[in-house]
């Protein structure tokens, strides 16, 4: 039995690194870590030790936010007609509800520069519990996974248009399968911090530019009315953008998790929790 290849394209702060116990779950996989995260004094288990630890032969890419990030304001000409100076943006609410965009699709760059076909390719975070690690398990075969990709695709799929559904006819489109929340008024939203893309989706995924993404995804907002903490429903704005669909995750039998949060534990403004 084939072990399926499989990409973990991990971005972000390192919350809560080796709590859950991603090494473990995808230990019947052939599988690549891709990382990308930032050099930054709130970005917790930042040690290249302590990574490859709980993520065995990672490809790691650590990078400041004023590298180049943050140049991005400057080519946003739309920010000059909001009350906020730069270093507000920065050091702010710019970097927390846009870096996502940038780190996420720079994991996927890293992750397709590695020039390795995969089964599939999850996008997911280090403070993620993988509460249905059976969609991984001893039985796993690459054979299984599509098959289960097939029966998500199947169950319903979201087409360009948003709020049509497109059942399985011969061949599987570019797709994402994610648990999808609602599906409202033309709006999607979806669990955005996990999700599997099939190899036609991370062809296009892959590509694609964190600059440019962080843009597109900036418009989407703007043209949307969305207020800041919207991820879920750009996401899914951005997949249709570029034709690929999305596909319920039926009977959750692909990847799931929900975020591992400490009450306890006091939120740095903008940055979220900072502990280990």
């Amino acid at each position: 039995m084939d072990k399926p290849k499989i990409a973990v394209c991990l971005s972000g702060q390192l919350r809560k690194l080796g709590q859950p116990d991603h090494k473990n779950i995808f230990r019947n996989a052939d599988v690549d870590y891709f990382i990308h995260t930032w050099d930054h004094k709130y970005n917790p288990n930042l040690n290249e030790i302590d990574i490859l630890t709980h993520y065995p032969n990672a490809t790691i890419q650590v990078e400041k936010y004023e590298t180049d990030f943050d140049n991005i304001i400057e080519e946003l000409e739309k920010y000059k007609n909001r009350n906020w100076t730069n270093d507000e943006i920065r050091e702010g609410s710019f970097r927390y509800h846009f870096a996502q965009y940038y780190t996420i699709i720079k994991s996927l760059n890293m992750c397709y520069n590695h020039y390795k076909d995969y089964d599939f390719i999850i996008r997911l975070r280090t403070d993620i519990d993988i509460f249905n690690s059976e969609a991984i398990t001893d039985n796993t075969s690459n054979d299984h996974l599509v098959e289960l990709f097939y029966k998500c695709y199947q169950h319903y799929s979201v087409n360009s248009k948003g709020n049509d559904i497109d059942h399985f006819e011969n061949n599987i489109k570019p797709s994402v399968a994610s648990y999808i929340q609602y599906i409202q008024n033309d709006i999607v939203s979806i669990r955005d911090w996990i999700w599997t893309a099939n190899t036609d989706a991370f062809r296009i995924l892959g590509q694609l530019s964190a600059k440019d993404t962080v843009k597109l995804a900036y418009d989407i907002m703007i043209e949307n009315n969305f207020n800041w903490s919207v991820a879920p429903v750009v996401w899914p704005h951005i997949f249709f953008k570029y034709g690929i669909c999305l596909a319920g995750n039926y009977n959750g039998r692909m990847p799931d998790g929900r975020c591992i949060r400490d009450p306890n534990i006091e939120k740095t403004h903008h940055y979220g929790e900072v502990d280990e």
